[in-house]
């Protein structure tokens, strides 16, 4: 689509993707220091988030220079991927920053329909739903907004593979929200009930 065409937000997509391409390792990274939000140098996190954006910006114009981008970042990232399905080693975020790559990596293959990243999407998705529930479900991430987030997660994953455990696992957590919600208390006693386990 030629930019002119673009709205205010899609051009904003577009202009996020230059960025990130603009800071990208000649090894496939994006090539940023730390902050108080991605704990390490060219963390896996950022790496997943923006390989996303720049798969959207691929779909808005149509430029082979985003994909490219995104495809060389997630082929760093599958090559750095650790055997839990994660990445430990490179990401300072809440597991391993499965989540985050999870998402790049679904990102890559619903816009394109290329599966080559399809073992590593399954392990990272694993990764996430491992250390979000318990094997006998318990809910093992206090944090209410996470926990949404997952449950969303889980439901692509499905989506991407067709692998029941994926629904299954999202549909637990929806019940733990659904049975620690008190509409008497405010957010964060809601997170404070969630600290302690399921309800009984």
């Amino acid at each position: 689509m030629p930019a002119e065409n673009l709205t205010k937000r899609q051009k904003a997509i577009v202009r996020n993707a230059d960025w990130f391409s603009a800071h990208q390792h000649e090894s496939g990274p994006i090539d940023l220091p730390a902050d108080e939000f991605y704990g390490r140098h060219g963390d896996a996190t950022l790496n997943g988030h923006s390989a996303t954006v720049r798969m959207m910006a691929w779909t808005l114009t149509g430029e082979a220079a985003y994909r490219q981008s995104a495809e060389a970042t997630l082929d760093w990232l599958v090559a750095h991927q650790d055997t839990d399905g994660g990445w430990k080693q490179h990401s300072s975020f809440t597991l391993d920053g499965a989540q985050c790559v999870f998402e790049g990596l679904n990102a890559y293959q619903t816009l394109t329909g290329d599966r080559r990243y399809e073992g590593a999407l399954i392990r990272a998705a694993r990764r996430m739903v491992r250390g979000t529930l318990s094997s006998d479900g318990r809910l093992l991430v206090p944090e209410l907004i996470e926990v949404g987030e997952y449950a969303f997660l889980a439901l692509l994953a499905w989506k991407a593979t067709g692998e029941d455990e994926f629904y299954a696992a999202a549909q637990r957590i929806v019940e733990h929200l659904t049975e620690n919600f008190d509409p008497t208390q405010d957010i964060g006693g809601l997170l404070i009930r969630l600290t302690s386990g399921p309800a009984s």
